[in-house]
């Protein structure tokens, strides 16, 4: 998948993920997932949420690596970072 493709992927992510959140699941109900060939498994909500971030920064930090193997500087993935340059999160110094 090429880069387009996979922003579109993650476009129409984006709003499955707002979609849920606005429902406030509650992260303690168990969510069974079946699967093809008859297995399952029961976690609850906020697990699999906190899974869902954990998986993202652990992939996040393959690619960082794998761009400094090869010599280039990975961009700064901090979601401070990321928040500050979005414009969502702002610092004030202390007052003097």
């Amino acid at each position: 998948m090429g880069l387009r493709e996979l922003g579109a992927v993650m476009e129409g992510h984006g709003e499955a993920w707002s979609r849920l959140l606005d429902k406030d699941p509650d992260p303690n109900a168990v969510l069974v997932r079946h699967r093809d060939d008859g297995s399952e498994t029961h976690a609850p909500i906020g697990i699999r949420l906190a899974q869902a971030l954990h998986h993202g920064t652990d992939h996040r930090s393959q690619i960082c690596t794998a761009l400094t193997t090869l010599g280039v500087e990975p961009p700064d993935i901090d979601v401070w970072a990321f928040g500050a340059q979005d414009g969502r999160v702002s610092e004030t110094p202390p007052s003097t």
